[in-house]
């Protein structure tokens, strides 16, 4: 569906064979979950520079930190 929109998943952009989470049960070690995106459109697409996980030791949330290439008009 995104696709369909237009819009791109800017983490599987930049990394196509990482098959990495954003959240994994305290409780459950086991499970972990990729719930967070950062969805860009068209024209931010080839704007991509970076887009990796923070592992942040201690949390069950881990961020994504997306870096644009833009340059000022």
């Amino acid at each position: 569906m995104i696709g369909d929109l237009g819009f791109t998943d800017a983490y599987k952009l930049i990394n196509p064979n990482k098959n990495e989470f954003t959240w994994r049960s305290y409780r459950f070690k086991w499970k972990a979950m990729r719930i967070d995106y950062c969805l860009v459109s068209p024209e931010l697409k080839n704007e991509i520079k970076d887009c990796r996980i923070l592992k942040l030791e201690g949390s069950d949330h881990y961020p994504l930190l997306l870096e644009l290439d833009i340059e000022n008009p």
